[in-house]
């Protein structure tokens, strides 16, 4: 019966008042019928820890934060030798792009429990290295009030994890579906040879990619083209250092690429661009290319980040990507 509440609400505009809200929170952990409960029992033993991205999740938080918080919490739930599981189920299900490797971190939906009375649930807005507590706190909870499940909301990924412990563990948990893999290898095919990367963020100061309020586009088009131009020569400067191959360049500005792919050594992924903590479509080919530039610039030989003036000065993207294959990285600001 929920689940087709949750539709006609979706498909109406009754979504503006229902998602987030109280109403929403009331359903799920109060009205929702506990799901296959007769499988589980109160043991310890039995307990799981889940890393859990929906609707209710609180910041607005991009793919690499979302997949450094599963790498933080798989390490946590390691140190307290309890079962984890991942439940990214918004804007899309995970499962359909990453696939478990190693560690079986995939849980089926009626596999979760959406019972407060036997569910703790816990949001991590903390942002210092102290998160590491937090689990444990809330694993020690759970049992002391025989709960079953530990659901963790948020972005416990304020830990950096040393770059070969962190490709160690995100090779145990991950690894591309058959579709992505096809598509990393083609573009890698079309670039034809070892590549560098080169990464910037805009967030919205041309105008061509919604991230929310909070970040405005540029008043004049001079100013527009004049960030462009200088970005341009910034990759300019790193092809002189490397001359005999490509340079993968990814955006969060198609204006930006399309200028970039004048360069006769630039390469850009295709596919559309998005942010997925600012939409609710789910469609599968509108998320792919995320996925497919992370995996392809995390095989670059050298990876960049560059930003100057208004445009983002740390990305999250760049970094992970980075980390995933250890490779050497540098953010460059001008």
């Amino acid at each position: 019966m929920f689940k087709y509440l949750k539709q006609i609400i979706k498909r109406t505009a009754l979504s503006k008042f229902y998602y987030g809200s109280a109403i929403e929170r009331f359903h799920i952990f109060y009205l929702m019928p506990l799901k296959k409960k007769k499988f589980y029992n109160q043991k310890a033993d039995n307990q799981l820890l889940i890393y859990f991205v929906s609707r209710l999740s609180e910041g607005q938080v991009g793919l690499c934060d979302r997949l450094n918080s599963m790498v933080n919490m798989y390490e946590a739930a390691r140190w307290l030798g309890v079962k984890y599981k991942i439940a990214h189920l918004y804007p899309f299900d995970i499962i359909n792009y990453l696939k478990p490797n190693e560690i079986d971190w995939h849980i089926d939906e009626c596999e979760i429990i959406y019972d407060k009375r036997i569910v703790q649930v816990n949001d991590v807005k903390m942002k210092s290295c102290h998160y590491h507590w937090l689990p444990k706190k809330a694993l020690d909870t759970a049992r002391k009030k025989g709960k079953l499940q530990v659901h963790i909301y948020g972005n416990p990924c304020h830990i950096v994890l040393q770059p070969e412990r962190f490709s160690k563990m995100f090779h145990e948990l991950f690894k591309p579906c058959d579709e992505l893999q096809k598509l990393v290898d083609w573009n890698k095919s079309q670039i034809g040879g070892e590549y560098v990367s080169v990464t910037t963020r805009f967030q919205n100061l041309l105008g061509d990619f919604y991230e929310g309020e909070e970040y405005k586009t540029l008043e004049t088009e001079q100013e527009k083209q004049d960030y462009i131009a200088r970005c341009i020569a910034k990759i300019e400067e790193i092809h002189l250092k490397h001359a005999d191959i490509k340079i993968l360049v990814t955006s969060d500005s198609w204006r930006f690429l399309e200028e970039a792919m004048k360069l006769p050594y630039v390469y850009v992924n295709p596919g559309k661009l998005v942010h997925m903590a600012y939409t609710e479509d789910d469609d599968y080919d509108l998320h792919m290319k995320s996925f497919v530039d992370l995996y392809t610039i995390a095989d670059a030989q050298k990876v960049y980040f560059i930003n100057t003036g208004k445009m983002l000065r740390k990305s999250s993207f760049a970094q992970t990507a980075a980390l995933i294959n250890q490779r050497e990285y540098e953010m460059i600001e001008f």
